[in-house]
């Protein structure tokens, strides 16, 4: 498919409560590992809705006091699916993208990519466009840190353990991550919280690291 020189996207971040989140962050307190899920929930929000092409972020969260932390002109929020899950919260943001944004592309972005930058948005949005749906793994290639499709296209989301897998069988290409390794670096254990240091973090990242 030949690519899409001008699309817009939505971006559709689902927020898992502050209570359950990153309990693999075995070196952490339960207050700093809340405050560093919060924070990594706000920059990666930040950095899509810094990008031009994106048109909208949406936010699909049930915590109230996180859900009003993550604002700006472009997002949009939306209450979790009850019953709720990973998957469920990412398809109730594509089928919102889908009914007010038709003419976009949509893609599901996981809530910690604290370091995250604009630019990295934009290429993996590109190569997304050469493609009806796309994938781009994590750096372990196992998991999933962007599913993206095209207008007509939309993403179905297959998250959890090996969902890289998952969404390639389901049809989804794999992007070439070469040059996206802050957009493939999700936080999930403490190794990855160093890597991702290396890498640079946001401010609100920063801010919680750094105890201001």
């Amino acid at each position: 498919m030949s690519g899409a020189t001008g699309l817009q996207w939505v971006a559709v971040v689902p927020v898992k409560a502050l209570a359950t989140a990153k309990s693999r962050l075995d070196r952490c307190s339960d207050s700093r590992r809340r405050a560093l899920a919060g924070a990594f929930a706000a920059d990666t929000v930040a950095a899509l809705g810094a990008v031009e092409r994106v048109r909208a972020v949406v936010v699909v969260c049930t915590d109230l006091s996180l859900a009003s932390t993550l604002t700006g002109p472009k997002v949009a929020l939306l209450d979790e699916p009850s019953p709720g899950g990973l998957n469920e919260a990412a398809a109730a943001g594509v089928g919102w993208a889908s009914v007010h944004h038709g003419d976009a592309g949509v893609a599901v972005f996981p809530a910690d990519l604290p370091a995250l930058q604009p630019h990295d948005v934009d290429a993996a949005l590109r190569l997304a466009e050469l493609h009806g749906r796309t994938v781009l793994g994590d750096r372990e290639g196992v998991g999933t840190t962007m599913l993206a499709g095209l207008p007509g296209h939309p993403p179905r989301p297959r998250f959890g353990t090996g969902s890289l897998a998952r969404h390639r069988a389901d049809g989804a290409v794999v992007v070439d991550p070469a040059g996206l390794d802050r957009a493939a670096r999700d936080v999930d254990t403490d190794q990855h919280l160093a890597e991702v240091q290396s890498l640079g973090v946001g401010v609100a990242t920063r801010r919680v690291l750094d105890g201001a």
